[in-house]
């Protein structure tokens, strides 16, 4: 019988700098030690397989709470296409002559982020709602990834600098604004952004990589 994972978060650092706050997996502490209550332990699965038709690979990415699904999927000629599940019923999401597409999140309202490459391997970030398309890109970036999408329509994701360094960035309602790990980091990545406003990430610097949150001040006491 496999083991139960003995990874659990916990906060190393509060940071005053920017709101940050760095967590990282610790080893030490046993799932099993933390509080669960009872009636939110699941003790049984429903398995599905989700394979898109005729696809050599299906891959999942995001879910809203209605049970859409996004994600990708490569063809038989090995090009990567998104793809939304919804009722059972897959589409594909492919951007006019980009060369890949792909879905990373949906909100509830049914907006889905991703991004893709054009026909000169530039990568955009994009939205899509109803069959509508809005393509985006972080101002100056070479390239510009979207993470994630919450019910506010404010987007997370990467973006790439002229020196093909990794930068975070929100977008919030038609304002970029650029995420960057205090201190020297090679990178930072914003992956997820919940209803509250509330950004999660990682980045890698002074020889390791770890993760970081970013929250408003009013919604979390955070220990010194």
């Amino acid at each position: 019988m496999r083991k139960p994972c003995s990874v659990a978060i916990a906060v190393l650092q509060c940071a005053v700098l920017s709101g940050l706050v760095v967590i990282v997996s610790n080893p030490e502490t046993s799932l099993a030690q933390t509080s669960i209550p009872t009636s939110d332990r699941v003790t049984s699965y429903a398995l599905t397989e989700i394979k898109f038709p005729g696809a050599i690979r299906t891959g999942t990415i995001a879910l809203n709470d209605r049970g859409d699904i996004v994600g990708d999927y490569f063809d038989s000629s090995l090009i990567r296409h998104g793809f939304l599940l919804k009722q059972g019923t897959f589409t594909t999401i492919d951007l006019p002559n980009s060369t890949f597409t792909e879905a990373t999140a949906i909100n509830n309202a049914g907006v889905v982020s991703g991004y893709f490459s054009d026909s000169n391997n530039v990568v955009h970030g994009y939205l899509l709602y109803r069959g509508v398309f809005t393509i985006y890109d972080f101002p100056g970036a070479t390239a510009t990834f979207a993470g994630a999408v919450n019910d506010e329509l404010q987007v997370v994701g990467i973006y790439l600098d002229g020196s093909s360094n990794e930068h975070g960035y929100l977008l919030n309602h038609g304002t970029f604004t650029s995420i960057d790990y205090p201190g020297d980091v090679a990178g930072t990545e914003a992956i997820g952004i919940n209803n509250r406003g509330e950004i999660v990430g990682d980045f890698i610097g002074q020889g390791i990589s770890a993760l970081w949150m970013f929250q408003r001040r009013s919604t979390r006491n955070v220990p010194d």
